[in-house]
């Protein structure tokens, strides 16, 4: 599990580049889980929309989209406070997504 918290732009470039390293040793991964965990609306429908300023928040492309579908991975936004979200998670860590 990859956790993205409150990082938009180096958590997911070290992602997308680990992604890339593995790939090119030939050990692609499978079945990544990611969680992104941020203030903003996710805009699910105009993160397909080039022409749209939400189509291009980088934390939302990488951790929940296309990247995932290749690698048989699962993404998931947590919208909330980190500070209440991520404590949240620790206390509930036996439970599934």
């Amino acid at each position: 599990m990859i956790l993205n918290i409150g990082s938009a732009v180096t958590g997911p470039e070290v992602l997308l580049k680990a992604i890339s390293m593995a790939a090119n040793i030939g050990s692609f991964p499978k079945g990544i889980i990611t969680a992104d965990f941020d203030l903003r609306n996710f805009y699910h429908e105009q993160m397909k929309d080039e022409t749209s300023q939400n189509y291009y928040f980088r934390d939302q492309r990488v951790s929940l989209r296309g990247y995932l579908r290749h690698l048989e991975g699962r993404g998931y936004y947590i919208k909330g406070n980190q500070l209440n979200t991520v404590p949240f998670l620790y206390k509930n860590d036996n439970q599934t997504f």
